[in-house]
């Protein structure tokens, strides 16, 4: 089964803006854009590139497209997370790929 018909048996959407960098009042988003995904809640602990560990709170299956850069901000049922870990898979056959988000609070 690919992913496609895997989000369209269970979808979600959630509000995905981008990380784009730091400014001189914080950081910076990009526009949202609201996408289809499979939510999972289930916690995981996950260590980010300085080292530091933190706990996952959901885990989104999306499209391969969908690729946002760590930091970015994820909207769910109207709460806010943070993007903690992206992870690509990709399968036997060429046509199985899907995006895995993991989003702590």
């Amino acid at each position: 089964m690919q992913l496609g018909e895997l989000a369209r048996k269970a979808p979600e959407v959630v509000v995905l803006e981008p990380y784009e960098g730091s400014g001189g009042r914080g950081p910076i988003f990009g526009e949202a854009k609201r996408i289809e995904c499979r939510v999972e809640w289930r916690r995981r602990l996950v260590e980010g590139g300085n080292g530091a560990q933190r706990i996952s709170e959901a885990t989104l299956f999306c499209e391969p497209t969908v690729d946002p850069p760590l930091e970015s901000r994820v909207l769910i049922d109207g709460v806010r997370y943070e993007v903690a870990e992206v992870l690509k898979h990709r399968g036997l056959s060429l046509d199985y790929y899907q995006t895995e988000v993991l989003v702590a609070p």
